[in-house]
């Protein structure tokens, strides 16, 4: 009898994994699982995109600092730790990390700007469709400018504010404002609430 029980207990025992198995992939994320079938998708302007390149495994997706990268690399960069952008088509948020000097002049951006970290911004003739934040060390400038969004401009010494159609708030954090003729959407604070309007 005893040797009746170890034969049965070897066969569940062997079984017992195969049904588990079974079990679990019943179970698993199928197609109607959200998470499991999300996609992600981004538009990035053809003049950027030419340039990426995708490894086997790689998604292709473009993140907002590698785009700002790729910008300046095809834009009109005049170092490496400069960026001049002049006539530029960019779809999709972008940011501007690694640069002291960041210029954009007469381009269009469809998502959110952010330049962080640099000495010297310059904004001028530009269509922002998201929010415009800037973080200077020294100066920024924003004139005759469209910013959809909101437009925020920190840490720097300086902000020169002119001619812009802002429509969402309008935020300097900065020691001093000079500026004139800005349509403001939202609120104004900070060293801008100052200025003419």
């Amino acid at each position: 009898m005893s040797r009746r029980i170890i034969i049965r207990r070897t066969v569940l025992a062997a079984a017992l994994p195969i049904a588990v198995g079974a079990a679990g992939a019943a179970c698993s994320s199928g197609p109607t699982d959200p998470v499991a079938t999300r996609t992600v998708t981004e538009t990035v302007d053809s003049s950027v995109a030419s340039s990426t390149t995708s490894a086997p495994g790689d998604s292709g997706i473009v993140w907002p600092a590698k785009r700002g990268e790729l910008a300046c690399r095809n834009g009109q960069s005049e170092g490496s730790d400069v960026c001049v952008l002049k006539g530029q088509k960019i779809s999709g948020d972008v940011e501007f990390t690694r640069f002291r000097v960041v210029k954009l002049i007469d381009s269009q951006m469809s998502g959110t700007v952010r330049i962080t970290g640099v000495k010297e911004a310059v904004v001028t003739g530009t269509q922002i469709d998201g929010d415009l934040a800037v973080s200077s060390d020294g100066g920024a400038v924003v004139k005759t400018s469209r910013v959809g969004g909101s437009l925020a401009i920190s840490g720097g010494q300086h902000a020169t504010v002119v001619k812009n159609a802002v429509g969402g708030d309008l935020t300097c954090d900065v020691r001093r404002a000079d500026g004139v003729g800005n349509s403001v959407g939202g609120q104004t604070t900070g060293a801008c609430s100052r200025l003419r309007r």
